[in-house]
């Protein structure tokens, strides 16, 4: 497991402090230095609960000392809160199931909107398989059809670019939505072109007369003369899309007993606790080359490598229930540990099938301009259902030319574009209302040139008292322009149709950009 937390990199049995056991240290001290007032006992009921096999995630000072020094040496150096020093576990551990501590603290970190993301994972159990779909599909932003709304000169098309950009960078969703909300133009543009080059990028602008057979499938003339059934720009990207997520799925694999060993080892390092198959407790204590050590309760033994193998080998593809179905594989005083060669080999079979990724797994997206302007259930007909976030990757329609089978991928971004003064947004279909998040961009005077802030500032106060803050005019006009030129062919004739019907507001209008009466 990899993972990167405020820009550092922690791996299982990292060195100089960048284990997975420090991620959750380095996490848990973000934390309370965050909120410096909670008392000892809220954070001990915080994070105590996300640990399956250690109640004692969290000591005071009386309660470390307390400890056996053998407990002693199983927590990080004390750290300082509200006058007293605190002493955080050093035993974490991804066991699988329920006991998937790691995992836990990620997903904490992840509700506290913390800098976080999964590099690489093993796919082991269905904990860390969900994890790593999220991931693959840059779990930063989990919503997947977005508008970006304002009115005219606001940057709707512009901030397309910088939206796939942050959304290849992997910020999560907030930060994302945040930057595109309030015109933050620190992002990494190179992300975009890489898109455009590698053609995971398409654009397309509704209007009236555009149709399902020009966005979907349809009959079209060719050079001869005849008809030919071509496809549209949303199924030639989903088909991409889809493509790339068929090839990046993963492929199973069988592991020789080594590396399902290796694997366990990886997992269950030393100062794991596991359970036997009647809840009792045994701790990893150490990996010899012959055995595994462990220790239960005071006592100490070995599970030699050579019976565990022969027990593997021989009951893997058997049905065993009980550790005493395995007794006949164990020798002399290896019987009396059946229950603990029983409870590894039970571990060890979810290692036996591996599965691995053939290619990576990348985003595509679909830009769509005006959409408002076109007739949503024209054009979508049928396959607007398909574009929900639950319905990808499940739900498939036959189309009606084809009769191909077609469903929308989970790696597809639908970006529209709409403007906020057009009259037709409050007549939009409540079918793309329910299933787009809105982002709407404002005027924003920090973007505007020195010589033209004056006329923007006061011009946009007065249509916002006549008209509504929809119909303000947006910064891109007054970026490094002429603003004469601007004024004249831009801003006078806008002013214009806003002000068809008033003839008194279009005057007051054009005195602020220098027309005299």
């Amino acid at each position: 497991m990899r993972v990167k937390f405020n820009g550092n990199e922690y791996v299982k049995r990292g060195r100089n402090g960048m284990a997975l056991k420090d991620l959750c240290f380095d996490i848990f001290k973000k934390y309370i230095n965050e909120n410096p007032t909670l008392n000892y006992r809220a954070l001990q009921t915080t994070f105590n609960e996300w640990h399956c096999n250690n109640r004692k995630v969290l000591l005071t000072e009386d309660e470390w000392n307390n400890q056996t020094l053998d407990g002693k040496s199983r927590y990080f150096s004390p750290i300082e809160h509200n006058g007293f020093k605190l002493y955080f576990t050093t035993q974490w551990g991804n066991n699988g199931g329920e006991c998937d501590n790691i995992n836990k603290v990620i997903e904490f970190a992840k509700e506290q909107d913390y800098d976080i993301h999964i590099i690489e994972q093993n796919t082991q159990n269905n904990i860390q398989k969900r994890d790593i779909e999220q991931n693959i599909e840059n779990n930063s932003i989990t919503t997947k059809n977005i508008i970006l709304y304002g009115s005219p000169g606001v940057g709707k098309t512009y901030n397309h670019k910088k939206l796939i950009s942050l959304i290849e960078s992997e910020k999560n969703q907030k930060d994302i939505f945040d930057a595109i909300r309030n015109n933050n133009l620190d992002y990494d543009d190179s992300l975009f072109e890489t898109v455009k080059e590698e053609d995971r990028f398409k654009f397309v602008t509704f209007h009236q007369s555009y149709s399902y057979e020009d966005f979907i499938e349809g009959f079209r003339p060719n050079e001869d003369g005849s008809i030919k059934l071509e496809d549209g720009i949303f199924k030639e990207i989903t088909e991409k899309a889809s493509k790339n997520l068929t090839q990046s799925s993963t492929t199973k694999y069988v592991l020789d007993f080594e590396n399902i060993l290796e694997q366990f080892q990886i997992d269950c390092e030393i100062g794991t606790i596991l359970k036997t198959v009647q809840g009792k407790e045994f701790e990893i204590l150490d990996y010899t080359s012959k055995s595994i050590r462990i220790k239960v309760n005071d006592n100490r033994y070995s599970i030699s490598y050579a019976p565990l193998k022969k027990i593997f080998l021989e009951n893997k593809n058997s049905k065993i229930e009980r550790p005493l179905d395995i007794v006949h594989a164990l020798d002399g005083s290896f019987k009396g540990l059946s229950t603990y060669y029983y409870s590894i080999f039970k571990k060890l079979l979810k290692y036996e099938v591996q599965e691995i990724q053939t290619q990576p797994q990348k985003n595509y997206y679909l830009i769509i301009d005006e959409i408002n302007r076109g007739n949503i259930s024209k054009i979508f007909g049928e396959l607007i259902t398909l574009i929900e976030d639950d319905k990808r990757d499940e739900i498939e329609v036959t189309l009606p030319y084809s009769k191909e089978s077609f469903k929308v991928p989970s790696n597809l971004y639908i970006i529209a574009t709409m403007n906020s003064t057009d009259k037709s947004i409050a007549l939009i279909d409540i079918a793309l209302r329910r299933r787009f998040t809105f982002i709407k961009i404002k005027p924003d005077a920090s973007l505007v040139d020195s010589e033209a802030l004056d006329i923007f500032t006061v011009l946009n106060d007065l249509i916002t008292s006549k008209l509504g803050e929809d119909y303000q005019i947006g910064h891109s006009y007054f970026m490094d322009c002429d603003l004469d030129f601007v004024l004249e062919y831009k801003i006078k004739p806008l002013l214009e149709e806003y002000f068809y019907s008033d003839e008194e507001g279009l005057k007051e209008a054009l005195e602020i950009i220098g027309y005299s009466f």
